[in-house]
C-alpha cells in the first residue's frame, strides 16, 4: 500500500462531506466510545431531546464545518452522549462519533425547561 498525501484544496473539499452528519442524537448510555460504534447506544427521543437537525457551516478558508443545535427539554432527559448522524430519524444512519462530555460537564438529569446548547467544529486533517 502506498500512502499518498492529500492537497489542501482536496482536503478541504472533502471536509464538505462532514457537512452530511448535521443530525444531532441525545444518548443516556454512558458506554465508553469504540470506533465500532456506529450510533446512539439508547438514543433519546422524548420530552425535548429527539435527534434534530442543526444549523450548519462550512468555512471555505479552513475547511471547517460548524454545527450547531439548542435543545429545550420538556421533560427529563439523561444526557450522557452526543451523536452527530447523517439521517434525521431515530434508529436509522450512521453516526460521525459518540461525544461523551467529561464527568460533570452535564447534569444527572436535564428537566422540563432546562437547555442544552451543543456545539461541534469539524475537520478532517492529515496525520502528524
Amino acid at each position: 500500500m502506498v500512502s499518498v498525501p492529500v492537497c489542501d484544496a482536496a482536503l478541504k473539499e472533502i471536509n464538505k462531506k462532514l457537512l452530511e452528519f448535521k443530525y444531532i442524537a441525545l444518548d443516556s448510555s454512558d458506554t465508553p466510545y469504540a470506533t465500532s460504534q456506529s450510533a446512539p447506544i439508547n438514543e433519546l427521543t422524548t420530552n425535548g431531546a429527539a435527534r434534530s437537525a442543526a444549523t450548519v457551516s462550512h468555512d471555505s478558508e479552513t475547511g471547517v464545518v460548524s454545527m450547531s443545535k439548542q435543545f429545550v427539554f420538556t421533560g427529563p432527559a439523561a444526557v450522557k452522549a452526543i451523536c452527530p448522524m447523517n439521517n434525521a430519524t431515530a434508529g436509522q444512519g450512521i453516526g460521525l462519533y459518540r461525544y461523551l462530555p467529561a464527568s460533570g460537564l452535564l447534569p444527572a438529569q436535564f428537566e422540563a425547561g432546562g437547555s442544552l446548547l451543543v456545539t461541534i467544529e469539524c475537520r478532517m486533517s492529515r496525520p502528524a
